[in-house]
């Protein structure tokens, strides 16, 4: 049961690091540690997670510290439908996370 748990624990952060990039472009290790309240070891351990299954979508950018998209050759592991977009864009706290003081929609 436990290890069923942690896996869709594991699976939410992949869905997170896929939005992230979608949407914003970029992410860093520290933003998935914030978000999900997790140490940096289980956040680096989810970017080489994702790095295995989708190696082409991002690549480090070592001047600034971050994964970033490779929109020649992005393809997103969980596909997002319009509806899931639009009620996160419409959240405060979503939208603080994609760098807007706001809601986006």
């Amino acid at each position: 049961m436990k290890e069923k748990r942690n896996q869709a624990f594991m699976d939410e952060r992949l869905w997170y690091i896929d939005w992230l990039l979608m949407m914003r472009g970029w992410f860093s290790r520290t933003d998935i540690m914030d978000k999900f309240r997790i140490q940096g070891a289980a956040a680096s351990r989810d970017i080489s997670r994702y790095k295995n299954e989708r190696d082409n979508n991002l690549f480090l950018n070592h001047r600034v510290k971050r994964y970033e998209v490779n929109k020649e050759s992005f393809n997103p592991i969980n596909k997002i439908d319009g509806d899931e977009i639009f009620s996160r864009l419409i959240d405060k706290e979503e939208s603080l996370f994609l760098g807007s003081d706001a809601p986006i929609v």
